[in-house]
């Protein structure tokens, strides 16, 4: 599986593990990359191997793992076990997801979730890492530590000190990057920012906020996701009346709507899949609802229902979603990009007929 977006990471990475700096094209100083972190880990591993885009989507599956283990981890601390099944399972398995492998998505999802974990263990100095790392992985991880530090100082108890190991580990790691970025580019901001948004006000596209709506459309016609959205509107109550606490990583996902909604740019897909995990959250807690309810059906009334642990009646209705959502994995592996063929033949025309010194727009 592949997609074109990445190359343009694949050839920063390519560049600089070959000596001629973090550029597109040798001598250019221009930041079209919109990760640093993902183009320098894949520069740094390329001797162990040199097929990037291989290379990229073995990184991708392991923060696909990852992440699923940081919603684990979450919902042990904020005591929701049926929904650190949901991470588990229904986490890495869902195709929006999947379909993002080769980018830099699944490792910055991981990451982020990694600081939300951290940050519910109270280990800040780890949160202040991973915050950075999310920020060097994608400018938009920026959301992270600001709704982290917010929520802190809000809830901050008289006398309670701010942790300061945390800001100097964030600054430490994250504040290099920007300065480097502003002297040797010019802006620590990609290009492609302004390039996206312009693509989004054309004719033949959408943006960001129009764009979910007719992804949305693909996904309900898949009568599996209407389970799922059964099970996350039961989250979404249970989130308000049992599990306030969730609330805190909800509001990252809907930051990041806000954010990319009010940046107006295109409606590519991989945009959407970091709204994935703030769903599985719903549908996880959907289940823990349930769970109570059915406690409650069978402690007042066996009859309603035969007496079994209503634990393992929640729990299998994630199994079945999983198994689902795993074979429709199958569709996505046969799918090509249809544009392959097109950019072959531009590639090869261009290389035929012009000087190794043109400019191509």
């Amino acid at each position: 599986w592949a997609y074109d977006d990445p190359f343009i990471t694949y050839r920063y990475a390519y560049n600089l593990s070959h000596g001629q700096g973090l550029v597109y094209n040798f001598g250019q100083r221009v930041l079209s990359t919109t990760t640093p972190l993902f183009a320098m880990l894949l520069a740094g591993l390329s001797p162990l191997w040199s097929d990037l885009p291989h290379l990229a989507n073995l990184i991708g599956a392991f923060g696909l793992a990852l992440g699923a283990v940081f919603l684990w981890d979450l919902s042990r601390t904020w005591e929701a076990p049926l929904l650190g099944w949901a991470g588990l399972l229904l986490y890495p398995s869902f195709s929006l997801l999947v379909s993002s492998l080769g980018s830099e998505t699944p490792l910055y999802l991981a990451l982020g979730l990694g600081a939300f974990a951290f940050y519910a263990r109270k280990q800040y100095a780890w949160v202040g890492l991973f915050s950075a790392l999310t920020v060097l992985t994608r400018p938009d991880g920026l959301l992270i530590p600001l709704l982290l530090a917010a929520h802190y100082l809000i809830r901050r108890r008289a006398g309670r000190s701010i942790p300061w190991t945390a800001v100097v580990v964030f600054l430490s790691l994250s504040a290099p990057w920007f300065l480097f970025a502003w002297s040797y580019y010019g802006s620590p901001l990609p290009v492609t920012l302004a390039a996206k948004q312009h693509q989004g006000a054309m004719y033949i596209s959408q943006r960001f906020a129009p764009g979910l709506l007719s992804l949305v459309r693909i996904y309900a016609s898949r009568w599996r996701y209407w389970l799922e959205l059964a099970l996350a509107l039961v989250g979404l109550v249970f989130t308000a009346v049992r599990a306030q606490r969730w609330m805190l990583l909800l509001a990252w996902t809907g930051l990041y709507f806000a954010a990319y909604t009010l940046l107006g740019v295109s409606s590519y897909s991989w945009y959407y899949a970091p709204l994935v995990p703030g769903w599985i959250v719903l549908v996880g807690l959907g289940a823990q609802g349930l769970q109570t309810i059915f406690e409650r059906l069978i402690r007042y009334d066996s009859a309603r229902l035969p007496v079994a642990p209503a634990s393992a009646l929640a729990a299998t209705l994630i199994i079945v979603l999983a198994v689902l959502q795993a074979s429709g994995l199958a569709n996505l592996r046969q799918q090509t990009d249809t544009r392959l063929a097109a950019y072959r033949a531009v590639g090869v025309w261009l290389n035929e007929n012009t000087s190794p010194d043109a400019s191509v727009g």
